[in-house]
């Protein structure tokens, strides 16, 4: 009951390649694989990379406090880049506080300063305010604006031509429909959609778009350390591990290898890299189905 498209790869070769479902129900339009998915909270992994790039180029450090950058938060002058990475910096959104109107990306980025809110008793917890903030620091330190940065990194040098920004969603001629969870089994019943506002608010953690093939091609570059050096991850991997979080830099650590997973407004995505880089699972669904997409990934990713 899948819908969406896979894409597997085997010795750093596509070997499967299916689409499945509607990207339209009402159109009957079926998913392509050129159909457009937004990315959710894979785009994090993306970020990290942003990250660690300046990290390797000298102009930030993983000690580095985030008082640097945003001195009001509390307990900023304890809580490190590292932390943010990991999620372990104690930060959480305090939800009583909002805004009604899209803003550019460091007034997005001042409002979470400000909604920022301390609880040490969560060792780990996920929370998107950590990459939000992490978001600001990138464009604080290179003077570029993140969808700039994301551009020279990611969409020039790898030449995508369908990978970019939600904003321009409603322009795009292969977007897919959106369709959240059903409890009666009829997966086209309930679409669902996103506002402007929506993706203004995902800064760096889920405001992107892209298709399976483009999505291997960023993950690919990121975990074979062509964007900056694996030790870097394996660093800050290490630092996850100790403190009992097996989250970091965006993805998941598991057995079998790294795995980032996010939900977007009916839209869900799950990738699974092995330890080598080899084998990759590509999950980008336009219906979130209420099962474990990840289990699935994981599934494959053992057929492989």
């Amino acid at each position: 009951h899948y819908i969406g498209n896979i894409l597997l790869i085997q010795h750093n070769r596509p070997v499967f390649s299916q689409s499945y479902g509607y990207s339209n129900a009402t159109t009957q339009s079926l998913n392509q694989p050129n159909s457009l998915f937004p990315i959710a909270s894979i785009q994090k992994s993306m970020t990290a990379a942003l990250v660690l790039k300046e990290v390797q180029n000298g102009h930030l450090k993983l000690t580095d406090t985030l008082a640097t950058f945003y001195p009001n938060i509390p307990h900023a002058q304890s809580i490190t880049i590292q932390q943010l990475l990991t999620m372990t910096s104690g930060l959480n959104l305090d939800k009583k506080q909002s805004y009604n109107h899209p803003m550019n990306n460091q007034e997005v980025a001042n409002y979470y300063a400000k909604a920022a809110i301390y609880e040490p008793h969560q060792r780990w917890f996920y929370s998107a305010i950590n990459y939000q903030l992490l978001t600001g620091i990138l464009e604080k330190i290179t003077h570029q604006s993140y969808q700039v940065l994301i551009n020279k990194t990611f969409i020039q040098p790898l030449h995508l031509k369908n990978t970019g920004f939600l904003t321009d969603w409603k322009a795009l001629p292969y977007r897919v429909s959106l369709y959240r969870y059903a409890p009666d089994n009829h997966p086209y019943q309930s679409p669902t959609s996103f506002s402007q506002l929506d993706v203004n608010k995902e800064l760096g953690t889920g405001n992107m778009y892209a298709t399976v093939t483009d999505l291997y091609k960023i993950e690919n570059s990121i975990l074979s350390g062509k964007v900056y050096p694996l030790t870097l991850l394996n660093q800050v991997q290490a630092y996850s591990d100790s403190r009992h979080a097996k989250y970091a830099c965006g993805f998941y650590k598991l057995p079998e290898g790294r795995m980032s997973h996010g939900l977007f407004h009916g839209a869900e995505g799950t990738i699974l890299f092995s330890n080598d880089n080899q084998t990759a699972v590509i999950l980008l669904s336009n219906h979130y189905a209420n099962t474990s997409q990840k289990e699935l990934a994981t599934q494959l990713f053992h057929c492989l």
